[in-house]
């Protein structure tokens, strides 16, 4: 997923829709840019615990990303095979996402 910051640095908090049916699938890896990523883990990565949530319910990542001006990438990634994930916004901060090639 791509994202801008407009102009300025910016503090950014994005809200996901997921579903984690158990305290076992619960949790996304979330990073910003070319961060590598190892086997298990992203490097620097936010481990992001969301809490169980049996229907799609919105939850803010517990973490704001400060973006510095100009393109970003924005990385999810599933922790567990049962958590998931169908929707995304910015909730704050100065930043749109992209669509790539427009």
């Amino acid at each position: 997923m791509y994202l801008t910051s407009l102009g300025w640095g910016s503090q950014v908090t994005l809200s996901c829709e997921t579903q984690n049916p158990t305290s076992q699938d619960d949790s996304f890896y979330v990073w910003l840019d070319g961060k590598s990523m190892d086997f298990y883990r992203p490097n620097d990565a936010y481990l992001w615990h969301t809490g169980r949530s049996y229907s799609f319910t919105w939850k803010t990542v517990g973490k704001s990303f400060r973006l510095s001006a100009g393109d970003h990438i924005l990385h999810i990634g599933n922790r567990e095979d049962g958590s998931k994930m169908r929707k995304l916004k910015i909730v704050s901060g100065n930043a749109v996402f992209l669509v790539p090639g427009h």
